[in-house]
Formats: structure tokens, sequence, C-alpha cells
């Protein structure tokens, strides 16, 4: 897996001077090497998505989506370690990707070629998919996909980015689980009405995430008491901003009800004080375009507690080994559980 990252981090893909193309043939090349059916998308020269599935007894597919490109790397001079290729220090992989979210495509490529190497046929289908130009707003990526492709066909849920941060808070260690984003139907961000806003408590407004199904009682309690708190800290603006503003424009998707149990207790089995948090984000990833096409998909890729993340578009970005191996064998156990379970 950590091979993998490296060779991934190492392709320049960076949304300015970058091209997926080189990195999205490698992803299908290493793929395909492990008997898996693998398929190149290139309707833009430099733009190239991937996709590989694994056929399940039944066409039920689970998707596990990343995306290719990353930010650019910004000032050389701001960095410890070269930005262009990965640096391995203090038990970290360093450069651009490391986080955003080339450690996620290793992950799910370590988990279907595991998968591919037990001979076990699932119980459903699993598709992974890593797209292009998701930095850019992914128009010439998982728009694309969405709109010319008939690879999200059969899909019951989606696995993406977005989630899995840690904040501790009360002897735990609560994780973002992502079950939304701001953005309306039509993929148009929406300007928050903060009169709107101000019109309700707090309560009222978690209440309502809490009725809807995005968020939970861990979430209000934390809202309500985080100040306090020391240290890392969730944004409570965000988190009340986000409900009023989605609400009115997705339906709810019930993720969170259906999913929760088995993301935690999965979670659990490598963090044992670890709690759960289901948040809305800001409109900002892929994630949003499968929601548009009308399928369930949580953001949920859970990080050791003490890997920052200020890299992320900046300048220092990494991941630790640690967080690897949260990630991995956390995702181990979901992905199973999801595959080999009948609904």
């Amino acid at each position: 897996m950590i091979e993998i990252l490296r060779n991934l981090m190492d392709f320049n893909t960076t949304c300015d001077t970058g091209s997926e193309k080189a990195c999205a043939h490698y992803i299908a090349e290493t793929l395909f090497e492990y008997g898996i059916e693998t398929q190149l998308y290139e309707p833009y020269p430099d733009r190239v998505s991937v996709s590989a599935v694994i056929q399940g007894k039944s066409r039920e597919t689970l998707l596990l989506h990343g995306h290719i490109d990353t930010a650019s790397y910004g000032n050389p001079q701001e960095w410890l370690f070269p930005p262009d290729h990965a640096t391995f220090h203090k038990d970290c992989i360093c450069g651009r990707g490391a986080l955003d979210c080339k450690s996620q495509l290793a992950v799910f490529m370590k988990i279907m070629i595991e998968l591919k190497q037990s001979d076990i046929i699932p119980g459903r289908t699993i598709r992974f998919l890593a797209t292009a130009d998701e930095e850019q707003g992914g128009e010439k990526g998982m728009r694309w996909i969405k709109d010319n492709t008939r690879l999200l066909e059969n899909v019951f849920l989606a696995l993406g980015e977005g989630g899995g941060f840690p904040f501790p808070y009360d002897g735990k260690i609560y994780y973002t689980f992502q079950t939304g984003e701001n953005c309306t139907l039509d993929d148009t961000e929406v300007p928050i009405d903060k009169s709107k806003i101000n019109k309700r408590t707090p309560e009222e407004i978690l209440n309502l995430g809490i009725q809807k199904g995005y968020y939970s009682e861990s979430t209000k309690e934390y809202c309500l008491k985080c100040k306090q708190t020391e240290g890392r800290r969730l944004d409570v603006t965000t988190l009340y901003e986000g409900i009023e503003e989605f609400l009115g424009n997705a339906p709810s998707t019930k993720v969170y009800q259906e999913y929760a149990e088995l993301f935690l207790q999965s979670l659990k089995s490598v963090c044992p004080n670890a709690e759960l948090i289901p948040v809305i984000t800001p409109g900002y990833s892929d994630n949003r375009y499968i929601r548009i096409g009308g399928i369930p998909i949580i953001g949920f890729f859970p990080l050791d507690i003490k890997n920052h993340l200020s890299g992320i578009h900046s300048a220092n970005e990494y991941i630790s080994k640690k967080s690897l191996n949260t990630a991995l064998f956390t995702l181990e156990k979901i992905i199973s559980n999801l595959l080999l379970t009948e609904k």
C-alpha cells in the first residue's frame, strides 16, 4: 500500500500544470496485473479517469471513489520537503497528494487487490473509480462520468472523501462522518442566508438535522458543549450553516441511521474510544455529483488523531503510517461487511 502511494505521489497531477493521464494508466495497469477488470476514460487529452470492478454474486454495487488530481504545489520554498514526490520522514509520507487524496486511492487499491487475491466472490459487486479534475470542479471527471457512462448503475452506496477527521472531546475521539455537502441538486452553490439561521437557536438547527437523518445526538452534544474543549476543534458555525442550507436543497438520504453503527463498530476495533460526528461540509468534492445522481455517499477516511490537516492545499502535506493503517483496517471491515451482507 505504501509503495502504491509513493508511486501515485510521484506523478505530477496538479490541477494547474499536471495531467492525470500517466497516473491513471499506472492505476489501471497495477490493478490489471492482479486480474482486476479495468477501463480508462479519456474524454479530454489530459483529464483521464479509471474504473476497476470485481463482480459479485449480485449486480448491486458498492462504489469506492477518489480523485487523481491534486492542488498545485504552491511556493516550493514553503515546503520542508520537495512537494513533487513522496518523501519518508519520521513514519510519515510527505508531498502533494498525501492526504488529498492519493492515500485514499492507495487504500482502496490495496483493498481491491486483497479481495481479488482471496478468490472470494463477494455477495455484491465492488467498483473502484478514480476520477480526474476534482480540484477544478469535476466537470471533466466525475461530472462527465455521471452524464456519459453507466458506471453508477446499480450502486446502492458510495464511499468517498470529506470525512474521517478526528477531534478530541470529553475523553473520546470524534470522527467526522460526512452525510452531505452544501450544494443544490442542479450543482449550483447557494450563498448562506445568515438571517435565516439567526431566526433559530443552535439547538433547533441541530434538531432539524437529527430529524432529517444528517446529524445525530453526538453532533448536537459536541456543538453545544465544544467551547469547553481544548486543541483541535470542529467549526460549529459550518455545521449550523450546513443543515440550514442543505435541508432546503436536497432530500434526506438517511445514511447515518442506516450505516452509522457499522462504521462506528469498525472504527472502534481500531480506536476503542472513537465516536462519530455526522457533518455536512461545504460543497467542495465530487461527492455532490454522486448524490445528484440519486446515490447515497458517505465521506469517510479515518486518520490518526496526531495527523495535522493543515497541509491540504497548502505546504507540507503529509500522512502518517498510523493514519494509513487506521484507514485501511477500518475500511477493510466496513467494505467486507457491505459486500458480504445481504440487505
